[in-house]
């Protein structure tokens, strides 16, 4: 995955991922900072989802991890580091 090594080396007080083909140009990084979070609704839509889509079909689809955050702040990167 090329992500991890920038997300080894990113030192600031947040990261944003982009996609190297520009779909979103640099310029979205204010507005995704100030987005707020996800919905009730979306969040409640979002489990329903997984949770059907594991019932009827034979793929392990892990519940709740399918959506991608672009926007990640230090403490979650901080988390996530494997131990050194």
């Amino acid at each position: 995955m090329t992500i991890s090594p920038g997300l080894n080396h990113a030192r600031g007080r947040a990261v944003v991922i982009l996609d190297s083909d520009l779909q979103d140009p640099p310029e979205v990084i204010p507005a995704l900072i100030a987005r707020p979070g996800e919905t009730r609704f979306k969040l409640l839509t979002a489990a329903l989802f997984y949770r059907l889509i594991a019932r009827i079909t034979a793929m392990d689809i892990p519940c709740d991890v399918g959506d991608v955050r672009r926007l990640a702040p230090r403490e979650a990167l901080d988390r996530s580091e494997p131990a050194r």
